[in-house]
């Protein structure tokens, strides 16, 4: 009978053991939703900084006829699109990024001296690099800015033709929309 109670007590001791070392074997980690969830909360908030997209009725016009409209512009995590319509009314065609000077620039209040804080840069379309638009006619469409709004910035600004104002005025007009507010 005592062998019987201690082969009992060793079965049910090795099952124990048995149960304890299967929980304390280490298990392949796969990621668990904490740590999914906790990345999108990040990405979340990180968005959050972003603006809404923002209408705006803002237009610039040239001595020489030519008409640029901002009606539109949108903020993502690595571009920010404007909506555009420019209109060529001069008899000439005409370039508004002839060296590649078409940009969006953000001030952290209105009418700073330091004028241009971040510049982003434009994403060049492939088939019309240069932006020329012939005479008579309107390029409406989504531009895209490469880079993601600074946290800090209040105001936006958007210049064709940046570095020589004065060259070519005519074929390259610079224009200018200053002060263009960020509402958030």
């Amino acid at each position: 009978m005592k062998t019987r109670i201690f082969s009992l007590f060793v079965l049910l001791s090795l099952a124990c053991a048995s149960c304890q070392s299967s929980q304390s074997t280490p298990k392949t980690q796969t990621p668990s939703t904490n740590q999914t969830q906790s990345s999108t909360s990040a990405q979340q908030i990180f968005t959050n900084f972003l603006p809404p997209s923002q209408i705006y009725d803002l237009q610039i016009n040239t001595p020489t006829g030519v008409v640029m409209r901002l009606t539109q512009i949108s903020y993502a995590e690595d571009s920010i699109v404007a909506n555009l319509a420019i209109t060529n009314g001069s008899n000439e065609a005409i370039q508004l990024n002839d060296q590649d000077d078409m940009f969006l620039y953000d001030d952290l209040k209105k009418d700073s001296y330091d004028r241009y804080g971040n510049t982003y840069r434009l994403s060049v379309p492939p088939d019309n690099p240069k932006i020329q638009i012939q005479p008579g006619t309107t390029m409406k469409g989504q531009f895209v800015f490469i880079g993601r709004l600074s946290p800090q910035a209040k105001f936006l600004g958007l210049i064709s033709n940046q570095r020589n104002p004065s060259y070519g005025a005519k074929t390259k007009p610079q224009m200018e929309l200053k002060d263009i507010i960020i509402k958030r």
